[in-house]
């Protein structure tokens, strides 16, 4: 009987995995519980094949709770950046295809060009009241842009289609996702050729739980 106890055991070892919980918090289509798969990030880390041995799940929390949990520094992974992420954590590159940081018009018959930001002076752009914490509110501001804050990018697409600003600042996925949401043709909207900012697809790695950490760099490496 044990000898049959002690091979049910190595088998659920076995097939179940290690279970790795992933922070995050709902924003769409990147981390979102309604989505398949969690979101479009988490799809790109549940393939990785480093992570093959590992039951992946998510951990949801609105962002003050999200924040405190790594500052407490209980967790391994995590979608929302550490605030001290360059001392307490690694940035694990999930793919080198761009997310690019821009903006959102109606569409007009000229390209939609920016060389730098103070060419928008005047310009009215509805954009997430949390980019006021990462400074980008106040750079908008200084160069001359006449901002409105929401609370979610479906805000601020409603404003533009009501002509009530003239621009919405969102990276293009996620402007491309609301506008499908909302049954907007993309034919009606158009990004800047420009971005302001451009990151690859990326998870956050708590450097004290170890062998992650260990597999995310040997991957980086690898990559070189």
């Amino acid at each position: 009987m044990k000898v049959v106890w002690l091979c049910i055991l190595l088998f659920a070892t076995c097939c179940v995995g290690k279970e790795l919980s992933v922070l995050a918090i709902t924003y769409p289509p990147y981390t979102a519980p309604s989505i398949k798969n969690n979101g479009f990030a988490f799809e790109k880390l549940i393939y990785r094949a480093e992570l093959k041995d590992y039951q992946i799940s998510a951990q949801f929390v609105p962002p003050s709770r999200a924040g405190k949990i790594l500052k407490s520094g209980n967790w391994c992974l995590s979608f929302y950046p550490p605030l001290e992420k360059e001392k307490s954590a690694y940035r694990w590159v999930l793919s080198p295809e761009p997310i690019k940081l821009g903006f959102f018009r109606l569409t007009q018959p000229e390209p939609f060009e920016w060389h730098v930001l103070s060419n928008l002076r005047g310009k009215r752009v509805a954009m997430l009241r949390s980019y006021s914490k990462q400074g980008l509110t106040a750079l908008m501001k200084t160069n001359g842009m006449d901002v409105l804050e929401v609370e979610d990018l479906n805000q601020g697409f409603r404003l533009l289609l009501k002509n009530r600003v003239d621009m919405v600042f969102a990276d293009e996925v996620s402007g491309e996702y609301i506008a499908n949401m909302q049954d907007i043709e993309m034919e009606r909207l158009q990004f800047s050729r420009n971005a302001l900012q451009e990151t690859p697809w990326h998870v956050w790695v708590n450097k004290s739980c170890t062998e992650i950490y260990q597999l995310a760099k040997s991957n980086a490496a690898a990559s070189q």
